[in-house]
């Protein structure tokens, strides 16, 4: 059984990830804690990445905690085209081309929590890990609009797929193992599909408007 974890930066994920670990299911981090990027970093390296986090995970006979959707390439550019400098069409083309190298997680959880603690938390993590303050709050700030955009996202792909996605405010840690089921039967295709045309039907813009 794979679940994945998603949700803006500092909204407790994979705190939780670790502690379901503790609990014997196994962790799979998300790229930039699991890999050293190359300096010689290729178009797709870190498409190519996630491919690999998925054939972990597929291949494991516990549950698998993907901690970071592998789809994010896709969904994340929609988001942040601009500082990204890769298009989120042609990261769809990319994974299309290579579907049959990736599947679809039995379940999603997409966690959040008010702005204002999030951005809290990041600032004090951001501080710990020896950045300026500056640089810190820089940080902070940089993914405000993630948890709008990014929770539209997952909440349209929970209404396409009912029993795939559960939204939640993180306040309490102290959960249970989910029960073992058989793994979905969303096949890549049929979600590559959706996810090309809803991104195609909404602009960020268009979310943060409806939002105001």
């Amino acid at each position: 059984m794979i679940i994945c974890f998603e949700g803006a930066p500092a909204t407790g994920k994979s705190t939780l990830a670790k502690q379901l670990s503790s609990q014997g299911a196994y962790r799979i981090a998300e790229v930039n804690e699991r890999y050293t990027r190359p300096a010689d970093e290729s178009r797709y390296w870190y498409t190519e990445k996630q491919f690999e986090r998925w054939s972990d995970a597929k291949n494991l006979d516990q549950l698998a905690i993907l901690d970071g959707d592998v789809y994010q390439p896709i969904w994340f550019n929609w988001m942040y085209s601009d500082r990204t400098g890769i298009r989120w069409e042609d990261n769809l083309r990319y994974f299309e081309r290579h579907a049959e190298r990736v599947g679809v997680p039995d379940h999603y959880l997409f966690l959040w929590v008010e702005e204002q603690e999030r951005q809290n938390r990041e600032l004090t993590r951001s501080l710990s890990q020896g950045r300026t303050h500056a640089h810190a709050r820089s940080k902070a700030i940089k993914y405000k609009l993630m948890r709008t955009l990014a929770q539209a996202y997952f909440q349209a792909l929970a209404e396409a797929f009912p029993g795939l996605v559960t939204i939640s405010r993180l306040d309490d840690l102290d959960i249970e193992l989910p029960q073992e089921k058989p793994r979905t039967q969303i096949e890549t295709s049929i979600l590559l599909g959706f996810m090309k045309n809803w991104l195609t039907s909404n602009t960020p813009a268009s979310i943060l408007e409806q939002g105001a």
